[in-house]
């Protein structure tokens, strides 16, 4: 409860991973998260933002190439975007 208002996030997320070949796997990965408003770096007991314009929403997404090399080694490359709607500075 912020300045009288209350607000209710669902999080989720998802992982789904795909074999390619023997060698190749490519994984993605989306989630939805919620948060309070707050400025840049939350100071404890400074709340500049309130839960009268609702939380902000983020959108992280994330895309992996995986590659099983010999001799146990393993080699990925990721890709890895977040997405932030309904911010605020106050």
């Amino acid at each position: 409860m912020s300045g009288g208002a209350t607000a209710v996030g669902v999080d989720l997320d998802s992982l789904r991973g795909f074999k390619l070949s023997e060698k190749f796997a490519i994984v993605h990965a989306y989630g939805i998260a919620h948060q309070p408003p707050s400025f840049v770096l939350p100071v404890p007991g400074l709340a500049l933002g309130s839960l009268a314009d609702g939380l902000a929403d983020g959108l992280p997404n994330e895309c992996r190439i995986e590659w099983t090399l010999a001799k146990g080694y393993d080699a990925d490359i990721e890709s890895v975007q977040h997405i932030f709607t309904r911010l605020t500075d106050a």
